[in-house]
């Protein structure tokens, strides 16, 4: 996550025309960062969600709709992710600009995840009733183990025992 500077190749006048449209599929391909992805300069495993709000620089300081035209505007702050697919799932679930926030040039982005995983580490995707018995089984080995302390310690006290008593 952060300001990544990638600009939407193109001139103001024509972004803004673009995003008046709400043609935000347009813009991405035209995008710096997204072409860089296409080509394989930005490493594979790095995702980013679909974007469907209208570029978040340059605006106008304390304006929610103006652009400062000495720029082109463009997605400059943006969120990758990466995951690995074999240990766990993740979906993004919103991925969007915060507009109500308008002290800076810039528009916060922010994204909502739903990331599911392993938990027992013995195959990815198991229902909750596989991994609930998966768990238990993993608590009663513990119990065992401690009664197996337990019962050995006792004997040791006992022989103890028998030995000062004699």
């Amino acid at each position: 996550m952060g300001d990544m500077n990638y600009r939407i190749n193109g001139i103001a006048k024509s972004v803004l025309q673009l995003m008046n449209k709400n043609m935000y599929e347009v813009l991405r391909y035209n995008d710096q960062l997204f072409i860089e992805m296409a080509i394989g300069s930005i490493p594979s495993m790095l995702k980013e969600g679909k974007i469907e709000f209208a570029p978040t620089y340059k605006r106008r300081a304390n304006t929610n709709t103006e652009f400062a035209m000495s720029r082109t505007p463009s997605w400059t702050d943006r969120i990758l992710f990466a995951f690995n697919p074999k240990t766990c799932d993740l979906s993004q679930k919103v991925y969007d600009a915060n507009n109500g926030v308008a002290m800076s040039d810039h528009r916060p982005v922010f994204s909502q995840f739903q990331l599911t995983f392993d938990l027992c580490g013995d195959g990815f995707g198991k229902g909750s009733a596989e991994v609930e018995q998966s768990l238990d089984n993993l608590e009663l080995s513990y119990r065992n183990e401690d009664l197996h302390v337990n019962k050995k310690q006792e004997l040791t006290e006992v022989k103890n025992e028998q030995r000062i008593g004699v």
